[in-house]
């Protein structure tokens, strides 16, 4: 049976690990959380859609729930832009895309 300490002494090793496994590459770990690709927008049915486009290859669409926008996608983003055309998409209603009044 798993306890509150085993818990966060394994959640503590992962972070650790994670943080290590970023800096050996190379790569620090985006802690603000912010996409670090360009915005990109377009007008869809008259209405603002922002994006993020990174990589080549396969493409990827990235779709986040209502209570989300493109942002949470910040710290897999890059890594997937290695090997795959990446889309972030702020759907209608969240994010910098539009935010239509709705009957």
């Amino acid at each position: 049976m798993w306890h509150r300490r085993d818990v966060l002494t394994a959640t503590l090793l992962f972070v650790v690990a994670a943080t290590v496994f970023t800096l050996a590459r190379g790569q620090g770990p985006n802690l603000l959380m912010r996409l670090t690709t360009q915005k990109q927008a377009s007008t869809v049915f008259g209405q603002r859609l922002v994006y993020y486009e990174a990589g080549r290859g396969r493409t990827l669409v990235l779709l986040a729930n209502l209570a989300w926008d493109s942002q949470m996608w910040a710290q897999n983003l890059p890594a997937l832009a290695q090997s795959h055309h990446v889309i972030a998409l702020d759907v209608i209603g969240t994010g910098e895309s539009a935010k239509p009044h709705l009957d």
